[in-house]
């Protein structure tokens, strides 16, 4: 194996891992409970990244609408534990309440979404 197949290797089990460590100490300082939302969406993107590496060359058809299907729960997900956080955040100004806040969020995933290079997967 060289060094980049090694690296690429670390950078597709490395953040799996990391998400369950984040979700092991979540559990353990009841964390979930001031954030169900967010708990609900690394532990959904972690199920998909376990389920996914298993299934990805033993089934590819059902791992393509196991993919697909995970990807749209997880953007509902996302965004609404954007739309928490900002509201925790922006609570303190009042300008930044109700629809303001549903459109700061909005521009924020659009400049995660458009700063992202187009990974050429199908």
């Amino acid at each position: 194996m060289t060094y980049l197949e090694t690296l690429q290797q670390f950078l597709w089990i490395f953040p799996t891992c990391l998400g369950v460590i984040t979700l092991i100490i979540m559990a353990k300082r009841g964390l979930y409970r001031e954030l169900p939302v967010f708990t609900a969406y690394l532990a959904c993107i972690t199920f998909i990244d376990i389920v996914g590496a298993l299934l990805r060359e033993s089934h590819p058809a059902f791992y393509f609408y196991f993919f697909w299907v995970g990807d749209g729960l997880t953007a509902l997900l996302g965004y609404a534990s954007s739309t928490r956080f900002s509201g925790l955040v922006l609570k303190p100004f009042p300008l930044y309440s109700g629809s303001a806040c549903f459109f700061f969020v909005l521009f924020l995933r659009a400049c995660v979404e458009l700063s992202q290079p187009l990974s050429g997967h199908a």
